[in-house]
């Protein structure tokens, strides 16, 4: 999908820096400013994937939404491009091949179940009339998030749930609402006795509370097995999304749908890079960076792996 444009004397200065980044041995978790745009840039001229395949969805992946305005500027992004937003009863026809779209598609999701997400999402996602999926943490529905964020050594902050009542009028305003087992465990590292009690107790707390079928699973912290997937499965779930890299495609293992996590609060072009997908490939040239043996390369090796 990626096809390597020829090399201006910009480009190649870019190139350049990002090999002098290499050379300096800098951290791929710590690439931020100057070097994160530069490699954007490089990503977006040198290494054009101008449109996502309309054969591709993409799903983001949101969790806590602090600031109304930075989602709003995403949203308006969106809308920008008129990318259909789908709903998922419209994601379940495309996936099984019943219905097409004339461009890329994308369907919105947030996990846990903060509060911030009904505060801060939910006022934009009505002015644009967009649909999206919220999955829901059963066990702690009206508390905090308590659980410990494992992919780094920091915490995170506890913040509020939505409630019985807000869950209830979410489900009303016509947006679906999906399982996120109980208590938010790493499925994987629990017997097979205690995964099926997360993933069927879950499903039976959220239909009891919503009055309605609940067919849509995430994995906490994208985590999961043989013996979870089964599970999934086996409860009655259509649906479950990993947070793995990447668009949807057709044909995709159901139980195992790849998600695009949005990290922090991108604006401009640097969310304009989720929506066309360039933001993988600025994730993978961060983290392979510093083991690179040089940037042109690997971009070039990055290119012939997508085309090929």
């Amino acid at each position: 999908m990626i096809q390597v444009a020829g090399s201006s004397s910009v480009a190649r200065a870019e190139l350049a820096e990002i090999g002098r980044c290499r050379r300096l041995r800098t951290s791929p978790v710590r690439l931020k400013g100057a070097a994160k745009a530069v490699i954007l840039k490089v990503m977006g001229s040198v290494c054009s994937r101008s449109r996502p395949n309309p054969n591709e969805v993409l799903v983001l992946c949101y969790h806590s939404v602090p600031s109304r305005p930075a989602f709003a500027a995403q949203m308006s992004i969106i809308a920008q491009t008129a990318y259909p937003v789908l709903s998922v009863s419209d994601f379940v026809a495309w996936l099984d091949g019943s219905r097409s779209f004339q461009s890329p598609a994308i369907l919105l999701t947030f996990d846990d179940g903060y509060r911030d997400q009904l505060e801060n999402a939910v006022p934009v996602l009505e002015a644009h009339g967009f649909p999206a999926v919220f999955f829901i943490v059963s066990g702690y529905v009206g508390r905090h998030a308590a659980w410990c964020e494992e992919f780094s050594s920091r915490c995170v902050p506890a913040l509020p749930l939505m409630d019985d009542r807000e869950l209830i009028e979410l489900s009303r305003s016509g947006y679906a609402v999906g399982a996120q087992t109980q208590t938010h465990p790493r499925l994987s590292r629990l017997p097979p006795h205690e995964v099926e009690r997360e993933v069927a107790g879950t499903r039976l707390a959220l239909e009891d509370l919503l009055g309605r079928e609940v067919d849509l699973f995430c994995y906490p912290y994208g985590d999961y097995d043989s013996v979870a997937t089964r599970v999934v499965r086996e409860a009655g779930f259509k649906l479950a999304f990993t947070v793995e890299r990447g668009f949807v495609r057709r044909g995709d293992d159901p139980y195992l749908l790849r998600r695009v996590a949005v990290l922090g609060e991108p604006q401009g072009s640097e969310f304009r890079a989720y929506l066309s997908g360039v933001i993988l490939d600025y994730w993978n040239v961060r983290n392979q960076l510093p083991a690179s043996g040089g940037s042109a390369s690997f971009l070039s090796a990055q290119s012939r792996r997508r085309n090929g």
